[in-house]
C-alpha cells in the first residue's frame, strides 16, 4: 500500500540572535540603516553635569533624518527613549526577523556589558570630580569598515579648553584610550588650580 500523503518541509530560515546588550542592540540598529537606509548613520551620545547631578543625551541621524532627547536621568534611559522616538517616526525595519535587533526590552542593567560600563563610571567620576560641572562627554558610533573608526569620544571641559579623544572598534577600546589621553589633563588641571 502506498502513503499518498504528502510530507512538505516550508524552507525556513533560523531568527537571528537578539543582541546581548541594548548598546550593541543599537550598533546591530545603526548598520542596519547604513545599510538598507543612508550610510551617513550616525549615533552620538553625550554626558554633561549641571548642580553636581549628571544628564545624557543622546541622538541618531541618517540621510535627512535626526532624533534627539536630552537631559535623561541616566543612560538607559537617553538610549530607550530615542529608540521609542525613532520608532514613533519611521520604519527602520524590512521585517519582523530583522527587528529583533531593535535595543528595545532591555532592562536598565543590560545595556552594557559590565567592563564598559565599568570605563564609562570612571571616566564619568573622574571628569566630574575635577571639573564639577564644567565638562562634557560624548561619543559617536558610525558603522564602518575599518574597525577603529567606529567609536570615536571625546572629552570637553574648563570652558572647553581642556579636552582629549580616544578611538576604537568598540566603546570599550574607546574609552580606555580616552581615560589614557585625559589622564595627564586631569592632572594638569588640578595642578594649575592648586598653584593659584
Amino acid at each position: 500500500m502506498v502513503d499518498d500523503k504528502v510530507n512538505k518541509t516550508h524552507a525556513s530560515r533560523p531568527f537571528p540572535k537578539r543582541p546581548d546588550d541594548g548598546y550593541s542592540a543599537w550598533q546591530a540598529t545603526m548598520g542596519y540603516i547604513n545599510m538598507h537606509h543612508s550610510p551617513d548613520a550616525l549615533l552620538q551620545v553625550e554626558a554633561y553635569s549641571q548642580h553636581a547631578k549628571v544628564f545624557w543625551g543622546a541622538s541618531v541621524s541618517w540621510a535627512d533624518n535626526r532624533e534627539a532627547v536630552d537631559n535623561c536621568l541616566s543612560l538607559p534611559i537617553a538610549l530607550h527613549d530615542l529608540w521609542m522616538q525613532v520608532e514613533r517616526q519611521y520604519r527602520i525595519f524590512n521585517n519582523p526577523a530583522d527587528a529583533l535587533r531593535r535595543p528595545f526590552g532591555y532592562k536598565d542593567d543590560e545595556w552594557f556589558d559590565d567592563a564598559t560600563l565599568d570605563i564609562l563610571h570612571r571616566l564619568i567620576h573622574t571628569t566630574q570630580s575635577v571639573f564639577g560641572d564644567d565638562w562634557r562627554i560624548l561619543w559617536i558610533y558610525q558603522p564602518s569598515e575599518t574597525p577603529e573608526m567606529r567609536v570615536q569620544m571625546r572629552m570637553l571641559a574648563d570652558n572647553m579648553n581642556r579636552h582629549a579623544g580616544g578611538r576604537g572598534a568598540s566603546l570599550l577600546d574607546a574609552g580606555r584610550e580616552l581615560f589614557r589621553n585625559a589622564a595627564p589633563i586631569y592632572q594638569a588641571f588640578l595642578e594649575s588650580r592648586d598653584n593659584s
